[in-house]
C-alpha cells in the first residue's frame, strides 16, 4: 500500500492525488505547494475554497458532500480545518470516495497532526486508514541537499549550489525564496550568481514584517501604509515563514536549549535565530494558529486582487 502519512518531501517525489488529504505544517510556502499541484489538476471553475469557523460545520459539509455531475470534476479546499467540531460526516465522504471522484483538501493551521496518548485522533486516523485518503505534514526538508533541489524547482535551470546559495540569500526563508525564484521567472532572468543577487537584493515587506513581529504596531501600520501591492504580497509572505521559525524556536527555548544551540535545535540558520530568537517566547502555539489563520485569510483577499486595507486588518487583528 502507499504511503498515506507522509512529509511533504515525501509526498513531492510522486505527488500522489488523493480523493481526501489533510495538510498541515509549519511551512505556508509548502501547503501552497502542495494545493498548486490539485488545481493544476482540475478546472477552474470547479474549484470551491470553504472557511471552517465561518459558520456552522453543516454548511462545511454540506458543500463537500454534494455529488458533482459525473463530467465535471470537483475540487474543494477547506482551510482552518482544525476548527471543525463535527468529523461524523467524514465517514460518509471517506466511504463514497473513488481514485476518479471529487477531491477534498483539508487544510489546518496546525504544525502537526493532533494526536490524543500518542495516537492520532480518530478523523485523522480515518483519513490514514482510508486507500483514498492521505495526511501530509508540509515541514521544510530535512537535509540541505533536498532543501537545495526544493529551491532549484521553483527557478528552471538553477542547479543545487546556486538554489542553496540564493536561499542563505534570503536568510533561510523558502518562503522568501520561492518569491525571488518567481521574480526571476516572471522577468526572464537566466539563472546565475549575479541574477540570484538581484532578486535577493531586496526583502519586500520585510519592514513591515520584522516591526510587526516585534509588536511596533505603530512602524508596521506605517510601512503597510506605503506599501504598494505587490509588496504587500511579499510581506504576508514573510510574515507567514517568520511564524514558522517563531513557533520552531519557542519550541527549542521551552525544551532549554541555550542561545548558541537554538538555531540548531529549531532547524533556523544562525542570522535568523539571533533576529528572532528575543520575540519567540510570547508566540505559542495558540498564537501562531491565529496568526496563520489571520494570514491565510488576508493572502486569500490578496490574491483575490484587494488592496488597500490588506495589511492594516492583518496589523489590527496581530
Amino acid at each position: 500500500m502507499e504511503v498515506t502519512i507522509a512529509t511533504f518531501s515525501q509526498w513531492n517525489r510522486t505527488q500522489p492525488l488523493r480523493a481526501v488529504t489533510w495538510l498541515c505544517g509549519p511551512e505556508p510556502v509548502l501547503v501552497r505547494e502542495v494545493l498548486a499541484v490539485y488545481r493544476a489538476a482540475c478546472p477552474a471553475d470547479c474549484q470551491v475554497v470553504l472557511w471552517a469557523g465561518a459558520g456552522p460545520d453543516s454548511g462545511v459539509w454540506d458543500v463537500v458532500l454534494t455529488d458533482p455531475l459525473p463530467e465535471f470534476p470537483r475540487l474543494v479546499i477547506v482551510h482552518g480545518a482544525q476548527r471543525l467540531k463535527d468529523f461524523s460526516p467524514l465517514t460518509a465522504l471517506l466511504e463514497g470516495a473513488g481514485p476518479d471522484g471529487p477531491r477534498v483538501v483539508f487544510v489546518s493551521a496546525e504544525d502537526d497532526f493532533t494526536t490524543d496518548s500518542g495516537e492520532l485522533v480518530p478523523h485523522l486516523a480515518a483519513v490514514k486508514a482510508s486507500k483514498h485518503g492521505q495526511l501530509i505534514r508540509c515541514c521544510p526538508p530535512a537535509r540541505p541537499a533536498d532543501l537545495a533541489a526544493l529551491v532549484a524547482s521553483w527557478w528552471p535551470d538553477c542547479g543545487p549550489a546556486l538554489a542553496w546559495q540564493l536561499l542563505q540569500d534570503c536568510g533561510g526563508s523558502l518562503s522568501q525564496a520561492a518569491e525571488a525564484c518567481g521574480k526571476a521567472v516572471r522577468a526572464g532572468l537566466a539563472p546565475g550568481r549575479e541574477t540570484a543577487a538581484a532578486v535577493c537584493e531586496a526583502e519586500p515587506g520585510a519592514e513591515f514584517a520584522d516591526a510587526l513581529i516585534a509588536g511596533d504596531k505603530a512602524a508596521a501600520m506605517a510601512a503597510a501604509q506605503r506599501a504598494g501591492h505587490a509588496e504587500t504580497g511579499a510581506g504576508l509572505g514573510l510574515l507567514a515563514s517568520r511564524l514558522s521559525h517563531l513557533a520552531a524556536l519557542a519550541e527549542a527555548i521551552r525544551g532549554g536549549a541555550r542561545s548558541y544551540e537554538l538555531a540548531q535545535k529549531a532547524q533556523v540558520n544562525r542570522w535568523l535565530a539571533g533576529r528572532l530568537a528575543p520575540y519567540a517566547p510570547s508566540y505559542d502555539a495558540a498564537r501562531v494558529a491565529r496568526a496563520r489563520e489571520l494570514l491565510a485569510r488576508a493572502e486569500s483577499a490578496h490574491r483575490g486582487g484587494a488592496g488597500a486595507g490588506v495589511a492594516q486588518l492583518v496589523v489590527a487583528g496581530w
